[in-house]
C-alpha cells in the first residue's frame, strides 16, 4: 500500500479543476510519484535499468474503478482474469486513456458518466502509469473491493 491519493496529488500539482492537466503537470506528477515510491524498501531495490516484468500488479480504489467502466463503456481492451472480482488492465491502453481523457471528447464523456471523478481521474491514471514504468508491470488487476469493503486474502 502506498500513501498516494488521486486527490491530494491533483491539490498539490495540478492547476484548474484537474481533468485536463498540461504536459508539465503530468511530469511533475511522474517525479512525484517516483520520489514518493523510491521511500518505499522494495521498490528502491528494483534496478531501474536491469527490471525484470513485475510478477503481480494490483489496485484498488475508485478512481481506477471508474477508469475501468469508462474502458468497458467505450468497448476498450479489459479482461477477466483467473481471480473472481477483478479485472486486468493493460498499462499501454492507460497511457491511450491518458490522451483521451484530457481531450475535448473524452472530458465530456467523463462529465456524463463519471463525474464525481472529473478531477482525478487523469491524475489517477498518470500515477497508475508512473508505477508501472517504475516496477515494471506491463499491466495490472483491478480489485474491485476495496479499503472500506475489508480486506480478505484470497488465492487465485
Amino acid at each position: 500500500s502506498m500513501p498516494i491519493g488521486c486527490l491530494a496529488v491533483k491539490k498539490r500539482l495540478v492547476s484548474g479543476d484537474g481533468s485536463a492537466p498540461s504536459d508539465l503537470e503530468l511530469q511533475q506528477i511522474n517525479g512525484f510519484i517516483r520520489e514518493q515510491i523510491e521511500q518505499i524498501p522494495m521498490i528502491a531495490g528494483l534496478s531501474a535499468g536491469s527490471l525484470q516484468p513485475a510478477p503481480a500488479f494490483f489496485v484498488m480504489g475508485g478512481t481506477v474503478k471508474a477508469i475501468v467502466r469508462l474502458f468497458e463503456r467505450m468497448g476498450w481492451p479489459v479482461t477477466s482474469p483467473d481471480c473472481p472480482g477483478s479485472v486486468t488492465l493493460q498499462a499501454e491502453d492507460l497511457q491511450k486513456g491518458l490522451d483521451f481523457f484530457r481531450s475535448s471528447e473524452g472530458r465530456q464523456l467523463v462529465e456524463r458518466y463519471e463525474a464525481g471523478r472529473r478531477e482525478t481521474l487523469v491524475t489517477g491514471i498518470q500515477i497508475l502509469l508512473s508505477i508501472c514504468r517504475r516496477v515494471g508491470a506491463g499491466q495490472m488487476t483491478v480489485l474491485q473491493s476495496g479499503v472500506r469493503e475489508g480486506y480478505v486474502l484470497r488465492h487465485c
